[in-house]
C-alpha cells in the first residue's frame, strides 16, 4: 500500500454515529470504497482507510499507523487505554501479545469453543430468569469481559 495522505483525500461530512448510519451502514462503506482507499472524515478529525487490502497492509505497518497515541476518537477514550494491546505499538505490542498469543490462538479456541457456548447459554438463562435485563451491561458487556478473563486465565477473585 502506497498512499500518500493530505488535502487530496475525499472528504465525507456525515454522522456516522447516526441512528440511520448505525442501523444500516453499508450504503456509506460503499460510498467510502468508491471514493478510494482513504477517506476524510473532517467531523471526527479522523482518516478511514476504506478497502480490505489497504487496511491489512495498514495492520502490519507499524511504522506509518501507530496505534501508542490513541486509538480511539476522543481523549478520555484513549486514556483509558494506556498500555493494552490494541493501543500499544511495538515493541511494547509484540510483548503483550506474545503473553497471549497461545491462549487466545485458533487452535485453543476449538478446544474451548464449548464451554463458551455453555457459558453463553448460562448467562441468557440467567437474564431471561429476571424477566428484564439491559443488553448491553448484563449481555454485550458481561460476556464478553467474563470470557476473555477465562481465556487469558485471570482468577475471578481478581477481575
Amino acid at each position: 500500500m502506497t498512499t500518500t495522505v493530505g488535502s487530496s483525500a475525499p472528504q465525507f461530512d456525515l454522522d456516522l454515529f447516526s441512528d440511520e448510519s448505525l442501523t444500516d451502514p453499508y450504503p456509506i462503506y460503499q460510498r467510502f470504497r468508491a471514493a478510494g482507499p482513504v477517506v476524510r472524515l473532517p467531523a471526527i478529525d479522523a482518516y478511514a482507510l476504506t478497502r480490505y487490502d489497504d487496511v491489512r497492509a495498514g495492520l502490519g505497518d507499524d511504522a506509518t499507523f501507530i496505534s501508542g497515541r490513541g486509538i480511539g476518537l476522543s481523549e478520555e477514550g484513549n486514556a483509558t487505554r494506556k498500555g493494552v494491546i490494541i493501543a500499544s505499538d511495538n515493541p511494547l505490542h509484540d510483548q503483550l501479545r506474545s503473553v497471549l498469543a497461545e491462549r487466545l490462538s485458533p487452535k485453543a479456541m476449538h478446544v474451548i469453543r464449548a464451554q463458551i457456548n455453555e457459558q453463553a447459554d448460562v448467562l441468557v438463562a440467567e437474564v431471561v430468569a429476571r424477566k428484564t435485563f439491559d443488553a448491553v451491561t448484563d449481555l454485550a458487556q458481561a460476556f464478553p469481559l467474563t470470557i476473555v478473563a477465562d481465556l487469558i486465565g485471570l482468577p475471578a477473585a481478581d477481575r
